[in-house]
Formats: C-alpha cells, structure tokens, sequence
C-alpha cells in the first residue's frame, strides 16, 4: 500500500514538472513572439514543436522521453484536451448566435471559397508530385486517387481552435470580422470533416458501391445531425 502510495506521488510530481516545463517554455515563447507583433499562440505552438521530437528530439534523442516520460504523457494529454474544451466553451459564450445567422451567407461563400481552392491545388498539384514517392505504404501499394484525395482535404482543414485563440488575443472575438471568421472556419472545418469521411470511403471501398453506401451513411448521419 505504501509503495503504491509513493508511485503514485512521485508520478503526480513528474506530471507537475512536465506541466511547469511547458507552461515556462510555452510563456517564454509567447511574450518572444509578441516582440516581433505576432499572436502569442504563434510563439506557443513553436514551443510545442520546440519540445518534440521534430526539434529537440533532432539535437538530443533521448529529451523528450527524458523531459516527458511515458508514463505522465496520457496525463499531459488529458490535461490538454480539458483546456481546450473549457477555451472552446469560453469562445462559445462569447460568440452571439444572432450575428453568426446574420453572416451565414457570406460565411458559406469565404468557406467554400478557402476550401476549393487549397482542396484543388492538393489533388492536382500534391497528388502528381507527392504521390511517386510515397505510393507505398509498407507492402501495400495506396491507389493514386484516395492519396491525391487525402492531400486535397489536410491542405482544407481550419485551426479552428488557433483562430479562436488569435481573435480573442486581439479583443476581435466579439466584433462583426470576428464572427464572420469564425463562423467560416466552422463551416470550413464540417466540409472538411465530410470530405475526409469520403476520402475514408474512396480508400477502404473496393468498389463502386461499396463508396456510394459510405456516402449514403455519411449523408445520413449528418441529416441526423
């Protein structure tokens, strides 16, 4: 009983550290970053890439195992989720419904808009490009249309929770640009998500109906929706 008692307060002490390693370097980051009149979420997410594998994982292979051990990383990962639930539910408080109706139209015009294009210029540019390199995927050879589909749909995505960030930074959440940007990158990221859904069905179908009654129950869900 003692023992497990002490695991489990030197865990919850390690999970203390790796939060106050991130809040430092996350902060430290940000006020960097508002020097240059960039958003601190800029600085924050350069902190996170900062503290990975990507960077200093690149310099000392052994850091973020080492700074992050495994067993407090699930925790990390609870933690994160939490607050950006709590942010994305503090965003919503701010947001008037009313205003986000009145800007529907034009809305669905910027979305589609932010979408076409990207989503084109990742099928027909990406695909072709990309697609000699990586058509493979350990022994399995992925078909040239469900990969130029996946490009053309991570190329639509919106950091929906980033703008939101961004917006409220510069005390613009609450104005009728504000609104009009936020109720774009929501359409913008449901389209996506749909596509994503098709892109899904395109891969893991091998035929033609088998696609179409994926698509029929995506249809579905969302009418349920």
């Amino acid at each position: 009983m003692m023992l497990a008692a002490a695991s489990h307060d030197s865990t919850f002490l390690r999970f203390l550290l790796c939060l106050a390693r991130v809040g430092v370097v996350a902060k430290v980051a940000g006020l960097a970053v508002r020097r240059f009149g960039q958003p601190a979420v800029i600085g924050e997410i350069l902190a996170g890439i900062a503290l990975g594998p990507s960077l200093l994982g690149l310099v000392w292979p052994a850091g973020p195992a080492t700074l992050f051990p495994a067993e407090v990383v699930p925790h990390l990962k609870t933690v994160a989720e939490l607050g950006l639930v709590l942010f994305m539910f503090c965003v919503g408080l701010e947001l008037d419904p009313k205003a986000l109706r009145r800007s529907g139209r034009q809305a669905g015009a910027i979305s589609l808009t932010s979408i076409a294009v990207p989503f084109a210029l990742g099928i027909g540019v990406l695909g072709p490009v990309l697609y000699g390199a990586h058509a493979a995927v350990g022994a399995e050879r992925v078909r040239f249309l469900p990969f130029a589909l996946f490009l053309g749909v991570s190329m639509c995505g919106t950091a929906f929770a980033v703008l939101a960030r961004v917006l409220a930074e510069q005390d613009l959440l609450g104005t009728r640009l504000g609104t009009l940007l936020m109720a774009s990158a929501a359409i913008d990221d449901v389209i996506a998500f749909s596509l994503l859904g098709l892109v899904v069905a395109v891969a893991s179908s091998s035929s033609l109906g088998g696609t179409l009654m994926v698509v029929l129950e995506l249809a579905g869900l969302v009418a349920v929706l």
